[in-house]
């Protein structure tokens, strides 16, 4: 709180030298003079703040005291005021782009579609067009919009949406759509093909024609249990959907790595931001740092502009975000690194195994380790059905 306070009314940073600069603190505060952030600065020089209304009753007190004040900084929004009342042109300037960017707010400048699932009856430009003919596009007066007026003529005209949803963020608005999902019907033909490749365990067939037997190796897309059943005497072939369940043993490898000298960067939480006003190859600060503080740092930059149409203002504020980080390295012995890269590997290895499949066994071996890196091998089998529905063409 202080620290705004100070910036609101004005502080000054000063040096004061003497034999006794101690002195001068205890009349400070003996005058009900504030100072803060003192600092020593060797033995005859101390460095603090003062409050810019207080540095001509500090002068007295430096007198009396026997040390001399140097001024070395104004802060706050007296001086910063001053410097702009010298520069009419860029006070003008700043001025325009103030009430500018509060006229700019008003306005919607992008509008955007999303969809709860990949659009099946609708294009995103369908979407748009309709939410212009109602009024809602770029350059749009926001005041006058109602999100839910515009959500519910929407969801009339789009007949494929089940809900429609409007969000008036900023210049940003969103439509949210929610397309009816239809159940889908199963083929009237189709064959039972592999998922993937293995070697037949088991064949039950309910439907169809089998084409594969026990023991054979298949590979993924081959034909499991055909559609087309021949008729009697081979003629009239008839068109089934094969029904059946094909169980094969299948077997998945994955590959995992882990270094012995690892480095992690690491944010500390402390950030600073500093905002800079840009325009005709120039910036200016208006507060925030010059440079980042920190020795080492992330950097996240946002600017903003205001543009009308395809006029664009000369100026844009730009805020820029320095985050301190730390490098962490961690060394890992060759056990550690093969226990990392194992439990690396055995995550990746459950990921790609199906959730319905029953794990025969599974294993992990290294297979490499040399250049500053153990490299695993883990291998599952597993007995599952790999059956799925291919359909068939009618004129088959």
């Amino acid at each position: 709180m202080r620290y705004w306070w100070a910036h609101l009314t004005g502080y000054v940073l000063v040096v004061a030298e003497g034999v006794n600069p101690e002195r001068l603190l205890n009349l400070a505060l003996h005058r009900g003079l504030t100072l803060w952030d003192v600092r020593r600065i060797g033995r005859e020089r101390l460095v603090f703040k003062a409050r810019a209304e207080d540095f001509f009753a500090l002068r007295h007190v430096a007198r009396r005291a026997g040390c001399r004040l140097r001024l070395l900084r104004k802060r706050g929004c007296p001086f910063l005021w001053g410097r702009l009342r010298r520069r009419p042109a860029f006070l003008a300037g700043l001025l325009f782009f103030i009430l500018a960017l509060y006229l700019a707010g008003s306005f919607v400048w992008k509008v955007e579609t999303r969809f709860a699932a990949p659009p099946r009856y609708h294009r995103e430009e369908e979407v748009l067009a309709l939410a212009a003919s109602l009024g809602l596009h770029p350059g749009a007066w926001r005041p006058g919009l109602v999100a839910n007026d515009l959500a519910r003529e929407l969801a009339r005209r789009l007949p494929g949406a089940s809900w429609v949803g409007v969000r008036l963020d900023g210049v940003r608005a969103t439509i949210e759509v929610v397309e009816l999902v239809l159940p889908e019907r199963p083929p009237r033909a189709a064959h039972l093909v592999a998922a993937r490749d293995g070697v037949v365990e088991d064949v039950l067939v309910f439907q169809g024609t089998p084409r594969v037997k026990r023991g054979d190796v298949v590979r993924r897309g081959q034909v499991l249990i055909s559609g087309i059943v021949p008729g009697a005497g081979g003629e009239g072939a008839q068109l089934v959907r094969a029904q059946g369940v094909v169980r094969a043993r299948v077997w998945y490898e994955v590959y995992a790595t882990a270094p012995l000298l690892e480095r992690r960067e690491k944010a500390t939480g402390r950030e600073a931001t500093a905002y800079f006003l840009v325009g005709d190859g120039r910036r200016w600060r208006l507060w925030g740092p010059e440079t980042p503080p920190f020795r080492l740092w992330r950097r996240e930059e946002r600017s903003w502009t205001v543009a009308w149409g395809q006029v664009r203002l000369p100026l844009a504020l730009v805020a820029i975000a320095w985050q301190e980080v730390t490098v962490e390295e961690i060394r890992h012995s060759p056990v550690q690194a093969e226990a990392l890269a194992r439990a690396r590997a055995e995550e990746a290895l459950g990921a790609r195994v199906a959730a319905e499949a029953r794990v025969l066994s599974r294993r992990t071996e290294r297979v490499y380790s040399g250049a500053g890196e153990v490299k695993v091998r883990a291998v599952a089998e597993t007995l599952e059905d790999i059956g799925q529905l291919y359909p068939l063409e009618s004129n088959l």
